[in-house]
């Protein structure tokens, strides 16, 4: 749930993993010259003890809603992804960045085995298989991109609405992860794309990927 502050105007981004937040961020430090709030990037570095299950930037938009009023933001909005292709990346991001994965885990047996229901599993990998709408802060409108269609109209959008005259600006990309260090068989079985599915069935309505 990062925060930006820029010409007295307070946006609410919804930064939900593996979909270019990181990259987001730096768009709006490059445009704005400002920091972020509720923006920890090295929250995983961390080797004392943490203030939340989840980093600042991955909190759930129901927690948010429980210490802001809705009316405390100008404006929300969001980057989304292919669900599939979204946790496709959270699972090699867990397994070959965070390590929090054993290595020798094939995608299947993750899928298997894993309990989506269980609120445990999703805090131990800082939210990162979380359903994308659950990011949402309740009851509010939403500016919404998706990261298929690319981040320049993000980047216009902030120049717009931060009111700054444009600049040329190279697009960032941050905090992605380069191919496998072995060979890894991505290929998901039928099951596991049924599972999926169920489980991000919402995002497939809300932010209107095909299913």
């Amino acid at each position: 749930m990062p925060i930006l502050k820029y010409n007295h105007k307070i946006l609410y981004f919804s930064h939900m993993p593996k979909c270019a937040g990181t990259s987001v961020m730096r768009i709006f430090s490059i445009i704005s010259e400002c920091k972020p709030s509720f923006y920890d990037p090295t929250f995983t570095e961390h080797n004392y003890d943490r203030w939340s299950f989840s980093s600042p930037q991955h909190i759930l938009g129901k927690d948010v809603s429980k210490m802001f009023a809705p009316e405390f933001f100008d404006q929300y909005f969001a980057v989304c992804r292919d669900p599939i292709e979204r946790f496709i990346s959270a699972f090699l991001h867990q397994k070959y960045y965070e390590k929090k994965i054993p290595s020798y885990t094939n995608i299947n047996e993750f899928i298997n085995k894993i309990s989506f229901l269980d609120g445990k599993e999703f805090r131990k990998h800082d939210n990162h298989f979380q359903p994308q709408s659950s990011f949402l802060f309740p009851d509010v409108r939403y500016t919404c991109f998706k990261l298929e269609s690319g981040l320049k109209p993000v980047v216009d959008y902030l120049f717009n609405y931060f009111e700054v005259k444009k600049f040329p600006i190279k697009i960032p990309r941050e905090n992605r992860m380069g191919k496998p260090k072995i060979s890894e068989n991505l290929l998901l079985t039928d099951a596991s794309i049924a599972k999926l599915k169920r489980l991000y069935e919402k995002d497939y309505q809300i932010f209107r990927y095909q299913a």
